[in-house]
């Protein structure tokens, strides 16, 4: 009998405990990638890429997955998203293959937004206002994170004390958006001919983020006129324009599936400059 109840105790055991061997054997890859970014070692975490590159997918979805949980704190999710840019990049750096690198851009960015919104017309035009920040605190569009339809227009008003200029990232989204200085009491619109995301940043603030999503117009014909890539309309400022940098084209991001992955704290160093550290 004792045997027996030691058997059934010994199976809850192994039931308790087989799930966190998993969870350490898939996290082992970014504590030894984390070890080798502490160290310096460059040829340690690509070769750490190279050994692993069909499992790093899933290792960076689980970072994103676990920094989305609301019982995740923010320094964990700040973490979370540190480890998994850096093994993304580590990837981009190795194949060339910009894919990963977008999927956690966009997600990043997703999340330090607020939940989407249905913007309304006011008039002719959507209206996100730049509002008065206080000293100190950080500046916001507002809001920060609307859809329209096809062919409408968005006015950016400047309510705050300070000047702002800010750009669409083509890296991560749609392109077109480079505004003038917009100064205080001024405003700057855009016409969105193109359906898709466009994710925008402040040039002077870059905690300032937003992102405008364009649904194509359910009245316009479906042709492969309409289905082929259209370049992006150019805006006519209110203010005077100033030249715009060259857009750097990337590959369309790819889809990659996930497994669950133990936590990582990632050490205390930064990623030399690449093309993708806009924000």
């Amino acid at each position: 009998m004792r045997s027996k109840r030691l058997g059934l105790i010994l199976a809850l055991i192994t039931a308790l405990i087989l799930p966190s061997l998993s969870l350490a054997y898939e996290s082992k890859i970014v504590a030894e990638y984390l070890k080798a970014v502490d160290a310096r070692d460059d040829d340690g975490k690509i070769a750490i890429i190279k050994e692993n590159m069909g499992r790093i997918p899933s290792e960076v979805k689980a970072l994103l997955y676990e920094a989305a949980m609301a019982r995740t704190s923010q320094d964990d999710k700040e973490a979370n998203y540190q480890i998994a840019e850096m093994l993304a990049k580590t990837v981009f750096s190795i194949t060339g293959d910009s894919s990963l690198l977008i999927e956690v851009k966009q997600t990043v960015f997703n999340h330090r937004l607020s939940p989407q919104v249905r913007s309304k017309l006011q008039g002719d035009v959507h209206i996100v206002e730049f509002p008065k920040t206080p000293a100190g605190e950080q500046h916001t569009f507002k809001p920060d994170n609307i859809e329209i339809s096809a062919g409408e227009t968005v006015r950016w008003v400047n309510k705050d004390e300070v000047a702002h200029i800010f750009a669409s990232m083509p890296i991560i989204g749609k392109g077109g958006l480079f505004t003038p200085n917009i100064e205080p009491d001024k405003h700057w619109e855009y016409k969105f001919d193109t359906p898709g995301d466009y994710y925008y940043i402040c040039f002077i603030h870059k905690g300032m983020i937003g992102k405008i999503t364009v649904m194509a117009n359910v009245d316009t014909p479906s042709t492969e006129a309409n289905k082929a890539p259209v370049a992006p309309t150019l805006a006519t400022p209110v203010l005077k324009s100033i030249e715009a940098p060259a857009a750097k084209e990337v590959a369309e991001p790819k889809a990659n599936k996930a497994e669950p992955v133990k936590k990582a704290k990632p050490p205390e160093t930064t990623e030399d400059d690449d093309p993708f550290n806009d924000y």
